[in-house]
């Protein structure tokens, strides 16, 4: 019986993130998945729907490099999805060679099969009628979630679906539903709206998402709106049948349109099939989430759990974040995992970031916060293409003038978050992002300028702090 330090069931995300953590930390560590490394994520998540996206792009853009509204849709090479779908695939396919090939450089044991907790120190691994036990002394569970309806909008073969199932369809449907705000039906309006379909962004909650800034929540509804996404939120379905390949739907307050599919982006099943919880004393909450505290430790000592199994909603830095928290846990090095330390990302067209706190939030966090912004008409970058979507927003303590948060709207919000990130771990004061050596034509720009304006406010409540 091979003996290892960890053992991850489930290569998803999280499970990979915490194999290598393992690994780079010198454990022996052994990686059991049942199908393709990186799991729905890479296969039928962001990482799919972003590949379709560019693969889109590069196929619908003029002369100038802008996007052709509805080309997709109108052009007969592109009104079925399966081109997009080929190009995804065969993405997948070398994002997961890719993996594979970290994992074995860093020493880990990867065994093809399903994984099961035997007990807190062993777990089985099947292949077909081939079983073998390995021994751990930890184990960390990363078998994801499964979409789930709610009681009054079952899924429909083919017209209503789980958002995992538009990698499945053949054509470009004319019209959509996308109901539930969670992150991944944010940016699957966006691909659709790019296909020329014509979206409607359903939520029975008043807000898209209350962590977001109120003013780039703002920027989000205008750039919705811009784009033709119908926003209906706040909004319960009523009622739907299907007639003529369409959905007949009525919401609150007797709002009634139709649809052609109905894509759910709402709340999900924990993948615990496998999983004897009562006799190994996992607690469990509703849908099956397994339960955990803030080192990411389920109520079984030496059994950790992580990703969207525990409940939460999708996000990618999350998941890498809770895989490395856990496998540290692992090892004994006592991490909590923290929360203003993980960059969140909207992946549409703008894209939409934020780290650390709110400004609204500060107080609540201990700090007095001072902001400061930059938007698209201060940035050279704005008039050079035309971006006028540009938001930036940096949030310092008012006390140690310390960076504590930041929220920012641009085309690539993804790849300027982390240098907000450094600030915000280092420790550095707001006069560090200040001095950032950047291009004038470049989005990092943005955050220079929020940051100069947040220094210069706080010299000013500096100054009228010593008046009074």
């Amino acid at each position: 019986m091979q003996k290892f330090d960890i053992v991850v069931i489930g290569a998803g995300i999280s499970g990979f993130s915490a194999a290598m953590r393992g690994a780079e930390r010198g454990a022996r560590v052994c990686l059991v998945e049942r199908m393709n490394l990186g799991g729905n994520c890479v296969y039928k998540g962001l990482y799919s729907l972003i590949s379709m996206r560019l693969s889109l792009e590069s196929l619908c853009k003029d002369h100038q490099g802008n996007l052709k509204p509805g080309l997709a849709i109108e052009s007969n090479g592109y009104k079925d999805l399966v081109q997009l779908r080929l190009h995804a695939g065969e993405v997948a396919k070398e994002v997961t060679e890719k993996m594979h090939q970290e994992l074995k450089n860093a020493g880990v044991d990867i065994q093809i099969g399903s994984g099961d907790i035997l007990s807190p120190n062993q777990v089985g691994i099947r292949r077909g009628k081939e079983s073998l036990t390995t021994q751990a002394d930890k184990i960390i569970y990363s078998v994801g979630s499964t979409p789930q309806a709610p009681a009054n909008l079952p899924f429909q073969e083919d017209a209503i679906i789980s958002l995992e199932q538009i990698f499945e369809l053949h054509e470009v449907p004319g019209s959509i539903l996308i109901f539930g705000t969670d992150w991944l039906g944010w940016e699957t309006a966006s691909f659709f709206n790019r296909l020329g379909c014509k979206v409607f962004l359903g939520d029975d909650n008043p807000i898209l998402y209350s962590k977001l800034d109120p003013e780039i929540a703002s920027v989000f509804d205008a750039e919705m709106k811009r784009n033709k996404i119908k926003l209906l939120l706040n909004k319960r379905i009523v009622s739907h049948h299907n007639k003529k390949d369409k959905i007949h739907i009525t919401l609150d307050g007797d709002v009634r349109f139709s649809v052609e599919k109905i894509l759910l982006a709402g709340p999900r099943k924990g993948n615990i099939s496998g999983l004897d919880a009562d006799r190994l004393g996992i607690r469990l909450g509703s849908n099956n989430k397994i339960l955990v505290n803030e080192r990411q430790e389920t109520s079984t000592q030496g059994i950790f759990a992580v990703g969207s199994v525990t409940g939460r909603s999708y996000s990618l830095n999350l998941s890498e974040e809770e895989g490395r928290v856990a496998a540290d846990n692992a090892l004994g090095r006592e991490r909590a995992l923290n929360p203003d330390w993980i960059p969140h990302t909207v992946y549409t067209e703008p894209e939409f970031a934020s780290v650390g706190c709110r400004l609204q939030d500060a107080s609540q966090k201990g700090f007095h916060g001072v902001e400061g912004r930059c938007d698209a008409s201060q940035l050279d970058r704005s008039l050079l293409y035309g971006d006028t979507s540009a938001l930036f927003k940096v949030v310092a303590d008012r006390s140690s003038k310390r960076v504590i948060g930041a929220q920012i709207v641009s085309h690539r919000a993804s790849e300027i978050i982390p240098l907000v990130l450094l600030a915000i771990k280092k420790g550095l004061t707001v006069n560090a992002l200040a001095s950032l050596a950047c291009g004038i034509s470049t989005e990092s720009r943005g955050i220079r300028e929020a940051a100069k304006a947040c220094d210069k406010a706080l010299k000013s409540r500096q100054k009228a702090s010593l008046g009074e």
